[in-house]
């Protein structure tokens, strides 16, 4: 499901951590099972994960063939040569890729907004007949597939076709068997970073066909929507802001573009966490070094309540609510939580230029589940709040030594570098490169590079190790 995007966040760890076989085993069984975001996944050294192709296929081959590349790249670079630069990887650190449905992926959308008025529907029995139905109502002459159920059998996914284009709809279900639409989305366009502070509805939208995308934000429970058109391009990012409804607790988004369709369940901040989510106070920290030391040591802990209260609400939402995130906490155990153990480990506080947000990174010897070595990792940390699992788009280390950084980044973003315990260095951004000097010069030796993205108020930090001679 698309809240399951923290799944993508800890592939990642495991690029450089190497999860146990059986924690590894047990992520790629739940990624096959269909609670998974539907994006291009990265497994350990660059091996491609089995993955599912419903939105994004274009994008998902030229992963496969990035991720070949980047392979090579390692073990080509890998030799003891003097004047080589080793990218090692993305060190262990969660990151989350934001996608449309995340903060609500356990919302109805569709026969009904609110889980309560379905305890006595008996016609919601069969997931495959609501979303026919569901197609029927929004997409008329679109053909649906076969229900594809998670591991748990919670929830699901059936495929569809309307005149050439694939898409999928998402689906969960109540106590009492009577299953609910959670979302939609077709490969015409993907829309991600999707945002609700009861004011605006904000996001972004990549089309892949040129044409006129119409967007509709609905009230949940009724009201006038509010609709507008725009002409897009293929291949051109479009940023979303439209107008919310200052009264509601969450809004739906509705795209047309073409033969496209989406809908999504877009939440305010507070408001996507489980009605069974714990009230323990939230937890208090003099400073951000604190506030990560605390998160750290309660994930390892296996304290799920300590942990949840002290993440920000914008990851929160990231992550799919309080539900999703006690269903991940041995993997965040085994991921983030190796760091609370780390030897050695030392905290660097970076200020952003934002007020109240800051990077803390950390840096240490780390052997939780592999061999010990010398890496490091970063977290956002938003007015005393952990804020790890917003994310804003992929970076590919390009090259770094002494004097110099060179990344890719998605356009549309600020950048800014942290190296070691320096920073932030505002980069120089040209399309998708980002790009800045180092001054003075590093030593050589191992070092920790954050990039750091902001964008509309948001923050992402993505880490990589690498070193010089």
């Amino acid at each position: 499901m698309i809240a399951d995007e923290v799944r993508e966040m800890l592939q990642r760890q495991a690029a450089t951590v190497q999860p146990s076989p059986d924690a590894w085993e047990r992520i790629a069984e739940r990624l096959d099972a269909g609670d998974a975001p539907v994006m291009p996944l990265q497994a350990p050294f660059g091996k491609p994960a089995r993955r599912r192709q419903w939105f994004m296929p274009t994008m998902a081959v030229a992963a496969v063939a990035a991720l070949v590349v980047a392979a090579a790249v390692v073990l080509t670079d890998q030799r003891d040569e003097p004047g080589d630069r080793i990218q090692i990887a993305d060190p262990p650190g969660p990151e989350v890729l934001s996608t449309p449905s995340g903060p609500a992926a356990s919302k109805p959308i569709w026969p009904v907004t609110h889980v309560s008025e379905m305890a006595d529907r008996t016609d919601l029995g069969d997931p495959a007949d609501v979303a026919r139905r569901y197609l029927a109502d929004r997409l008329p002459g679109a053909e649906a597939g076969a229900f594809e159920a998670s591991e748990n059998g919670s929830n699901g996914i059936v495929p569809f076709t309307n005149k050439g284009v694939q898409g999928q709809v998402q689906l969960g279900k109540t106590v009492n068997d009577a299953w609910f639409v959670t979302g939609a989305g077709s490969s015409v366009v993907d829309v991600h970073m999707l945002g609700f502070d009861g004011r605006q509805v904000t996001g972004e939208a990549m089309p892949t066909v040129s044409g006129s995308m119409r967007l509709t934000v609905s009230r949940v429970g009724g009201g006038t929507p509010f609709t507008e058109q725009e002409a897009v391009t293929a291949g051109k990012p479009v940023s979303i802001s439209m107008p919310g409804h200052a009264d509601a607790e969450s809004v739906i988004l509705t795209v047309r573009l073409g033969d496209g369709f989406g809908e999504y369940r877009v939440e305010r901040p507070g408001s996507a966490f489980s009605p069974d989510a714990p009230t323990a106070p939230e937890a208090k920290a003099s400073t951000d070094e604190e506030a990560v030391r605390n998160w750290l040591r309660a994930v390892a802990d296996g304290d799920v309540d300590g942990a949840w209260a002290m993440v920000d609400d914008r990851s929160r939402q990231a992550v799919g609510g309080y539900e999703k995130f006690n269903s991940m906490q041995s993997e965040l155990a085994e991921g983030w939580g190796g760091w609370a153990e780390a030897k050695d480990a030392a905290y660097y506080t970076i200020q952003m230029p934002t007020p109240g947000v800051s990077v803390v990174v950390v840096t240490g010897v780390w052997g939780h589940e592999g061999p010990p070595e010398s890496t490091g990792s970063a977290m956002v940390v938003r007015k005393g709040r952990v804020d790890p699992f917003v994310n804003l788009g992929d970076v590919s280390f390009g090259a770094a030594d002494a004097t110099w950084v060179d990344v890719t980044v998605p356009t549309g973003r600020d950048v800014w570098f942290i190296v070691d315990d320096r920073g932030p260095i505002r980069a120089t951004v040209s399309g998708t490169r980002a790009t800045a000097s180092i001054e003075p010069p590093l030593e050589p030796g191992r070092h920790v590079l954050g990039v750091v993205l902001g964008r509309n108020g948001a923050f992402a930090v993505r880490t990589f190790d690498y070193q010089f001679k």
